[in-house]
């Protein structure tokens, strides 16, 4: 008798990072976990060292996001806002620059993070408000993504600030299909 099997991948099942927002004054990088395990199950693993050399990792490139996706990304933001009566953010082509260099930055490096102080590299006519930055799935819609961050305290009251007048939005996606997106307000 056959019997089918289910093949999935159980990463994409799990919910959403979402990376603790970022105020001007504080940055603050999630928590990571890491472990130095050298044997699992009894068996000895080996452990590189000086005379060891390790093959350098496959570098992840990003895969550029269309840029319908961004204007869509900016849409669904400001209905959050419209519905909370504020104006909305209109798209900035050096923010946009900058959200989607830190969304390759993240795509590369494989782990979410603010990008530590990020006001800093502002152009120096666009007062610096807040970022946002999650990791999801490429399959995502633009819609869920915002939603994703409008449902975090942290991420929302950025999202909602109503001294932000500008946004960038970055996205980039690896070959695994694993999405980065980021926001940058200016005020």
């Amino acid at each position: 008798m056959f019997t089918p099997k289910a093949h999935f991948s159980a990463k994409k099942f799990v919910a959403p990072i979402l990376a603790a927002a970022v105020a001007l004054s504080v940055g603050i990088a999630p928590a990571e976990a890491s472990s130095s395990l050298s044997s699992f199950g009894g068996v000895k693993l080996p452990v590189p060292s000086a005379s060891q050399p390790v093959a350098p990792a496959a570098a992840a490139q990003p895969i550029a996001p269309a840029s319908n996706r961004i204007q869509s990304i900016i849409n669904h933001t400001n209905s959050y806002r419209k519905a909370h009566g504020l104006r909305p953010v209109r798209s900035n082509g050096a923010l946009n620059s900058l959200a989607q260099d830190w969304a390759n930055q993240l795509v590369r490096a494989d782990k979410l993070s603010h990008r530590p102080q990020h006001w800093n590299y502002y152009p120096a006519n666009i007062p610096a408000g807040g970022e946002n930055v999650l990791q999801a799935w490429s399959d995502y819609s633009d819609a869920l993504l915002v939603k994703l961050w409008y449902e975090s305290p942290d991420h929302r009251k950025i999202m909602l600030d109503p001294r932000a007048k500008t946004i960038g939005v970055g996205v980039a996606i690896n070959s695994e299909g694993k999405l980065y997106a980021v926001q940058n307000y200016g005020r």
